[in-house]
């Protein structure tokens, strides 16, 4: 018989406050997967427009070793959203099944070895290429499955135990991704069993068809290149980061702590009757927070991270706003507490930089100043991109900076190549 444990609200598979604190050049070398991360996130959000809120979420969900259930109609791409994800991380096993009411035991572990069976009695699964042994789970319809299968699935999903008797192995599964066209809030009115099931997913994402015309277009154009992102993460760096999010413990200050606590209360109140937050997703979300400072090269955590858990409690991003005006007085008086800023400097530099960007120049006959103007347009990159932010509202800053340089040189490239036509834009002004 498998013994329970009720020592904390969360408990699980995943290790807590095991680790211990990197060194400089440990932090180091974190602060570079956190940015190949940052940047692998960023191309797939190019790559498939109008999905920034998913992989924001599955990128939380990598770091902290959690799961997410992605929702909507048939047709959205979810299924597609997750293998080019996963497909990104090198030495990492996929493991891939589209779930129906008739899949089985024996579909998601392997079959039963008959000849041991046969031989002494002994029920065991052939678990090579099955779930329990990959790295990665994409699954498909999910909640099409038997609930009681989906139910036992728990125990891989969230302690990362496969227990069938005798058989008993620790699994190695990283992060799954559900998806189903299901609502699941109408899933669990409909069969409340499922309720364990949908309420154990910490991330979960509603997608529906692209409504802006650009970004329809964007999706023609990635489908006929068949664009697929160019930087590519090993399972190994992504372990290493994540090792650091679930075993170490970042967080050890009393204010913080008391800020955030205030965070959860505020919310809680202002959401009364449309929010639950269970103690157990409250603690399960510091691990958000954590995993925000560690992509940016932090170990410690600041109040500004703890925006992070509205990935855990909204579907998409219509309610960021109200989030906003909920949690932003309290982080910002924590702040304002703290004494030192520790992207002054950075900000500082970044601000300069946009006043030192050369505006674009009105005559595209002079094609000796427009030459000028890439070359210097060029530099001003190189040196936001040798930025360092340490906060994520100053990796915003950076990132708008350089978003706003990528479309200027673009106006310039097409003066210079077409100085009779209509640049894509004006690159003037702000």
């Amino acid at each position: 018989m498998s013994q329970s444990t009720a020592t904390s609200p969360v408990a699980s598979g995943v290790k807590r406050g095991n680790g211990v604190r990197p060194d400089a050049q440990q932090l180091a070398a974190l602060g570079d997967i956190g940015n190949r991360l940052l940047q692998l996130v960023s191309q797939l959000k190019k790559i498939n427009p109008e999905r920034d809120f998913v992989f924001d979420q599955i990128l939380l969900a990598l770091l902290t070793r959690e799961h997410t259930l992605i929702y909507g109609p048939t047709g959205t791409g979810k299924t597609y959203l997750a293998q080019m994800l996963f497909g990104s991380f090198e030495g990492a096993t996929v493991f891939q099944y589209a779930m129906s009411k008739q899949t089985t035991e024996a579909h998601l572990y392997g079959p039963i070895n008959v000849k041991l069976l046969r031989e002494d009695g002994h029920m065991r699964y052939n678990t090579a290429g099955t779930i329990v042994e990959a790295d990665f789970a994409e699954m498909d319809e999910f909640l099409d499955g038997p609930v009681p299968l989906l139910r036992a699935l728990l125990g891989i999903f969230h302690e990362r135990q496969f227990k069938k008797g005798a058989q008993q192995t620790t699994v190695p599964l990283h992060t799954a991704v559900a998806c189903t066209n299901i609502d699941p809030e109408l899933a669990v009115k409909q069969n409340p069993e499922l309720a364990a099931v949908v309420d154990r997913f910490l991330f979960q994402a509603r997608v529906d068809y692209l409504t802006d015309g650009a970004a329809r277009r964007r999706m023609y154009s990635s489908y006929l290149a068949g664009e697929q992102p160019l930087v590519s993460v090993t399972l190994q760096e992504l372990r290493a980061i994540s090792n650091v999010v679930v075993e170490a413990n970042q967080i050890t200050d009393a204010d913080f702590i008391a800020t955030y606590d205030q965070v959860i209360q505020d919310l809680r109140k202002a959401y009364a009757g449309k929010l639950t937050i269970s103690d157990r997703k409250a603690c399960k979300m510091l691990g958000i927070v954590e995993a925000r400072a560690l992509l940016l090269g932090r170990f410690d955590v600041h109040p500004e991270d703890i925006v992070g858990i509205r990935y855990a409690l909204f579907h998409d991003d219509k309610e960021f706003p109200r989030f906003d005006e909920v949690t932003q007085p309290v982080i910002q008086k924590a702040i304002e507490g703290m004494q030192t800023d520790i992207d002054k400097t950075v900000r500082e530099l970044i601000e300069q930089l946009s006043k030192d960007l050369p505006p674009t120049p009105t005559d595209a006959s002079d094609g000796a100043l427009l030459v000028q103007t890439r070359r210097q347009l060029e530099q001003v990159m190189k040196s936001v991109k040798e930025t360092v932010p340490k906060l994520a509202s100053t990796f915003d800053q950076r990132q708008a900076l350089l978003d706003k340089i990528a479309k200027r040189m673009e106006t310039v490239d097409h003066l210079i190549h077409d100085p009779a036509g209509v640049p894509p834009e004006s690159g003037g002004g702000a």
